[in-house]
């Protein structure tokens, strides 16, 4: 993608959300997540995007360096999910769990730049003298990440209703702003001292856990990610052929 392609693409976009914001009016399109009230995990997911800002991701010295940057920065996120989607293959389900919450939070971590790119040529959005601490950036806390992206993603993707059921989606949802998803993802890389000896990640972690991980974290970051329907389109053809191979239901 060039200068002037993005440019084409940032129109489009534009009016694109012009007309999605007039068709949903003052109903709630996010059905998944009714029960665990859209609006206020919305707010939260964009209060935690904000104070972020003052920390940039592409820094780029123009706009053609901040096309680069940004989609190296996505080609990165979707290598670490088809790494997990190889091991999930293979019969290494921990590390395709693990692997799969990386790029999630690899896909939170450059969410900003989407925004930078598209809105500031790929430059700080809100650079300041005297920054906020750098605790407050989200890009350096798991848990705030794995937050963001699950509701950034899963909860405007229709697919993973139909493929898990609303109330996996919504029990999902739950983890992600728990914090619960940390406690996954160490269960995959450590070993732990139980009762009755030591419980290592294959104990814990089977085929139908790392299966839902890849298939569901890789509808989300998918959403999350792509800004235009096709680059979603391609993607999606991808993950029609990955259901397939596991045995899930078709969606459309």
């Amino acid at each position: 993608m060039g200068v002037e392609e993005f440019n084409k693409t940032k129109k489009h976009y534009d009016e694109m959300t012009e007309v999605m914001i007039k068709l949903v009016g003052d109903d709630d399109p996010f059905k998944a997540a009714r029960e665990k009230d859209a609006p206020r995990l919305f707010k939260k997911n964009w209060e935690t995007i904000l104070e972020s800002c003052c920390f940039p991701v592409l820094n780029a010295t123009d706009i053609d360096d901040g096309i680069e940057k940004y989609q190296k920065c996505n080609a990165y996120v979707f290598d670490c999910w088809r790494k997990a989607l190889n091991a999930c293959r293979q019969g290494d389900y921990p590390q395709a769990v693990f692997l799969s919450i990386l790029a999630l939070e690899e896909a939170a971590k450059f969410h900003q730049a989407w925004y930078e790119l598209f809105y500031n040529d790929g430059k700080p959005i809100n650079a300041k003298k005297n920054q906020p601490p750098r605790r407050k950036d989200y890009k350096f806390n798991h848990k705030k990440k794995h937050f963001v992206s699950i509701v950034s993603g899963a909860l405007l993707n229709h697919r993973v209703e139909g493929l898990f059921g609303k109330d996996k989606v919504v029990e999902f949802v739950g983890m992600a702003e728990n914090g619960e998803l940390e406690n996954v993802r160490q269960s995959c890389l450590y070993a732990t001292v139980g009762d009755e000896g030591p419980v290592y990640p294959d104990d814990v972690i089977s085929q139908e856990t790392a299966i839902f991980y890849v298939v569901f974290l890789g509808e989300a970051i998918g959403e999350f990610v792509f800004s235009t329907s096709w680059e979603y389109r391609d993607f999606k053809e991808e993950m029609d052929a990955v259901i397939e191979e596991f045995g899930l239901p078709a969606v459309s």
